[in-house]
């Protein structure tokens, strides 16, 4: 299918192909041609409406005008094109590397967190009134529930001793309404963001599932994207805060709720480990190998005993 965009459509006879295993959410494929004008192919795996599309053209349009943030350029006029009942996004291509958790130091925290705090700031500027509805919100009450179901007719006592833990964590943690929502990121992880040799961030990725929802999501997605690394410990988690917090200020309201963010985000990710684990599971947006991934689970009740050490 990627042989047919590159050359039918985009009419690029000479060229060769790589494939980045490491994107794991999409196929992404990089295009070299003989010109050296590389750039990105990516299928996109998640369905998507004709105004979301729209929706994320447009901020990532609004993005880029500025100098503070950048994320991918469209490589020609369309950013999205659809083949074969197939959607793809085509993408400049520019130096870069992901960066894995080797590279997380002092510096990658802080540049990261005011990063995201830059977008929240630029973003809103935009006008989100004719999207309020495209959101793509946790689902880690609607896991914890699947999982209630099928727990009962499972003998693990694995299995069943890590749910209860978790559940009775998650089952008294909800959203707060009052928090004003504006258009976020969703997904800004380290893994996300993209840097040079001098570690400046070049670029933000998987922008794909932007939403409006509040802005302390992404906060807490940044920090449960750090948690498992040995160097994130409480003094790298307040300069994270710190460093946020030196771009975009958080209210005494965001303050309060974002320990409860952080769990929320957690349990979001490893009840979707332990849904995993079972078989008969339908959902499509699960996490990879289930080899392992009633012990990755398991990561999530040490994950927040290291969120709680940070507030003690």
């Amino acid at each position: 299918m990627i042989k047919e965009i590159i050359e039918d459509l985009l009419e690029i006879k000479k060229y060769k192909s790589k494939l980045f295993d490491s994107w794991k959410d999409n196929i992404t494929y990089e295009i070299i041609t003989d010109s050296w004008d590389n750039f990105i192919v990516q299928e996109i795996l998640w369905k998507k409406t004709k105004k979301n599309l729209l929706f994320i053209d447009e901020v990532t349009s609004f993005i880029n005008n500025n100098n503070k943030i950048i994320f991918a350029e469209k490589y020609k006029q369309n950013r999205f094109i659809i083949h074969k009942w197939k959607l793809y996004q085509l993408m400049k291509k520019i130096n870069w590397k992901t960066i894995h958790e080797k590279d997380i130091n002092i510096s990658i925290i802080k540049n990261t967190a005011k990063y995201i705090a830059s977008f929240h700031n630029e973003i809103n500027n935009f006008d989100c009134s004719n999207y309020e509805e495209i959101n793509y919100y946790k689902k880690m009450h609607s896991y914890r529930l699947e999982i209630e179901k099928l727990i009962i007719n499972n003998t693990s006592i694995k299995i069943n001793d890590i749910f209860s833990k978790m559940n009775i964590i998650a089952i008294n943690l909800i959203e707060n309404k009052k928090l004003p929502k504006w258009i976020i990121h969703w997904d800004p992880s380290f893994k996300n963001y993209l840097i040079n040799e001098k570690q400046n961030i070049v670029w933000l990725i998987d922008y794909d599932m932007l939403s409006v929802n509040n802005y302390l999501w992404d906060l807490a997605d940044l920090i449960r994207s750090y948690m498992k690394s040995e160097v994130f410990n409480r003094k790298e988690f307040e300069i994270l805060i710190n460093s946020y917090n030196s771009v975009r200020k958080l209210s005494d309201l965001e303050n309060k709720e974002l320990k409860n963010y952080c769990k929320m985000m957690i349990l979001d990710t490893w009840f979707r480990y332990l849904l995993n684990s079972f078989e008969v599971s339908n959902q499509k947006n699960l996490l990879w190998d289930k080899n392992d991934s009633i012990s990755k689970a398991e990561r999530c009740l040490w994950e927040i005993k290291k969120l709680e050490g940070f507030y003690s």
